[in-house]
């Protein structure tokens, strides 16, 4: 995928990932986030694009994969409003570089961010 700067473009995806930690085998507990959202990726100068998320969920599961289901929690929904907050980034030929966030987004936060933005490194090094 290759982010074009042109003619106010604005890319929109649905976004849905699933992170768990714990053993990869069915029956074992294990902890994990499920995240939905609406991601826009827009051009904000040659290689700086903002990203944001619109109607984030997130469900945590903390128990028996794939018996137990993701719920809501308090703390989840806490994170959500911070999600929104709009990041920057840099983005050239393929290359994902820093990322640009205010001061009170949270690391938790801007590592979710920074997993969406994994899907648009190219290097194949």
């Amino acid at each position: 995928m290759r982010l074009y700067t042109g003619a106010q473009r604005t890319y929109v995806y649905k976004y849905e990932a699933l992170l768990f930690s714990g053993l990869h085998q069915e029956g074992l507990a294990r902890a994990g986030i499920k995240i939905n959202s609406k991601v826009s990726i827009s051009a904000a100068t040659e290689n700086t694009f903002l990203l944001k998320l619109s109607n984030p969920q997130l469900f945590e599961n903390s128990g028996i994969w794939p018996t137990d289901t993701f719920v809501a929690s308090k703390l989840i929904s806490e994170l959500t409003a911070q999600l929104q907050i709009p990041i920057k980034f840099e983005y050239t030929n393929g290359v994902v570089g820093k990322v640009f966030t205010p001061s009170e987004v949270p690391t938790t936060v801007i590592n979710l961010h920074r997993g969406i933005l994994n899907i648009f490194q190219l290097s194949l090094c």
